[in-house]
């Protein structure tokens, strides 16, 4: 997935504070009202492999000891799950503009609009 189009916030003097990325703008009108961003990337921190994949192998490896006539099948399927868990998954770049009105939230990504009353995070 490609990087979404960073958003920018303009502080104009006697004008509202506006994110925008080009395609979209966020205003807040209200005074006492806060625009931030807030980015971020999903799924770089997967930490190593090895972390991940030694105690699934070491699970197969006891199951295979005390299993030794495990069907082929099975086996097969098992040894397939541990070849998708190796797989890379590609990071996925995160970028919201939001504003804080009085204890409401307002988030955007460029596409969907939220509103909450929950602190949202990346």
């Amino acid at each position: 997935m490609s990087a979404p189009t960073p958003f920018t916030i303009v502080r104009n003097e006697g004008q509202p504070v506006v994110a925008s990325n080009g395609a979209l703008r966020l205003a807040c009108l209200e005074a006492d009202g806060e625009v931030k961003l807030r980015r971020g990337i999903r799924g770089a921190l997967g930490g190593p492999l090895a972390e991940r994949m030694l105690p699934q192998l070491n699970a197969l490896a006891s199951d295979l000891l005390t299993r030794q006539d495990m069907p082929p099948e099975e086996l097969a399927a098992r040894l397939h799950v541990l070849q998708l868990a190796c797989q890379p998954k590609p990071v996925e770049h995160i970028e919201w503009a939001f504003v804080k009105l009085d204890g409401v939230y307002v988030f955007t990504d460029g596409q969907s609009v939220i509103v909450t009353r929950q602190d949202m995070q990346v």
